[in-house]
């Protein structure tokens, strides 16, 4: 039975701390092996207005790499490259374990290439 954590601010904080507690909720989807939460809850951060940064979208891909759904990584790492969002490790790293798992080594040097 999977519990479905929707991340309902109580009252209106910033959106600074409202974004701070979705990517929560999306590690702990993560953690829970609920990839597919963690994908719902980015896209319903968009539909609450907001954007979601590198931090949220590394937990989501992370989510999707831990349950081996490594193709979804792949949409994931180039929908936050579209939105011109800064790659930190967390990010890079996720990449590269997403091209070692799709075997896609030139996409790994491509990336190796661009830091």
């Amino acid at each position: 039975l999977a519990v479905a954590v929707v991340c309902l601010p109580a009252s209106m904080p910033s959106l600074t701390t409202q974004l701070q507690r979705c990517t929560s909720v999306i590690r702990a989807h993560g953690k829970r092996g609920a990839w597919h939460l963690a994908v719902a809850e980015l896209g319903a951060m968009r539909k609450r207005g907001l954007i979601p940064n590198e931090f949220s979208y590394s937990a989501v891909i992370n989510a999707c790499l831990n349950s081996d759904k490594w193709a979804r990584a792949l949409d994931l790492i180039s929908e936050m490259r579209k939105s011109a969002l800064p790659f930190d490790e967390v990010a890079v790293g996720a990449q590269l374990s997403v091209c070692r798992r799709s075997r896609d080594w030139r996409r790994a040097v491509a990336l190796l290439m661009e830091m």
